[in-house]
């Protein structure tokens, strides 16, 4: 049942990808007819949609549980939020460019995403957060999926067990207390399970790259081209530089 229960919400994303997708459309094509036309090349491809819809299912109800908690649960929250932000800016620039063959360029990319896996693992105390913050330090390096080919999804899956252990002690002393606690622990783990949904769906063997004709060189990429495109911003990761310009990446999570 769970298998099907994970199918299901996969294809929903699927749907509500291609449904996006054709909205972004329908609205840039309906507007003034004297508007350049190459507005049209800031819609948000299709895998960012189904990332932004993906963060709106599951990333945003475990911040909320994070935030019910309060503490350290609520600090690591946010790091966790601000993580998955700085993810969706190395899609968004991945999705624009071709692949480089110097990794030396994606650095600073990768660095905001980096710097959040050590923010997390500093979050970690010999308190009544510890569980907590070690739940996320585990499971957050999973995020290195990026760099993972051919098989990011298994690569994600590899970090669930260490989490899990980590969760499953919360599970054991607030199963009965505590809806939050289980709010948490269930939320992450759902968190990180759909991440590989997602990954299987849309970048199956590897970050998907721009391979036409329009994919940019990673030194042209200036993430203001598309912001025009990108939900309402709200706090996410600390966005990377864009390679050769000194404009920040655009992070947005939408709510």
């Amino acid at each position: 049942r769970i298998l099907s229960k994970m199918a299901e919400i996969a294809l929903l994303q699927q749907i509500i990808a291609r449904l996006s997708a054709i909205e972004a459309k329908i609205s840039i094509n309906s507007g003034d007819s004297n508007e350049n036309t190459t507005n049209s090349e800031v819609s948000l491809p299709a895998s960012i949609v189904a990332y932004d819809a993906y963060c709106s299912t599951f990333l945003n109800p475990f911040i909320d549980a994070c935030t019910a908690l309060g503490g350290d649960a609520n600090s690591v929250g946010k790091v966790i939020k601000e993580a998955w932000g700085s993810l969706r800016d190395f899609l968004l620039m991945a999705a624009n460019c071709k692949e480089p063959s110097d990794q030396k360029l994606l650095q600073p990319f990768l660095a905001p995403i980096s710097d959040k896996m050590k923010e997390a693992k500093n979050l970690i105390q010999r308190n009544e957060w510890e569980k907590h913050t070690k739940t996320c330090s585990e499971g957050i390096g999973c995020l290195n999926w990026v760099l993972v080919k051919p098989a990011p999804r298994d690569f994600i899956e590899s970090f669930v067990g260490g989490s899990d252990y980590w969760s499953n002690g919360i599970r054991k002393e607030f199963r009965l207390t505590s809806p939050q606690q289980m709010a948490f622990c269930d939320g992450f783990k759902t968190l990180l399970l759909e991440l590989m949904a997602y990954v299987k769906s849309h970048h199956t063997t590897g970050v998907a790259w721009n391979s036409t004709k329009k994919g940019l060189e990673v030194g042209q990429y200036n993430p203001a081209d598309i912001a025009a495109a990108a939900p309402t911003p709200v706090a996410a990761g600390t966005a990377g530089t864009a390679v050769g310009t000194s404009k920040p990446a655009a992070s947005s999570i939408p709510q």
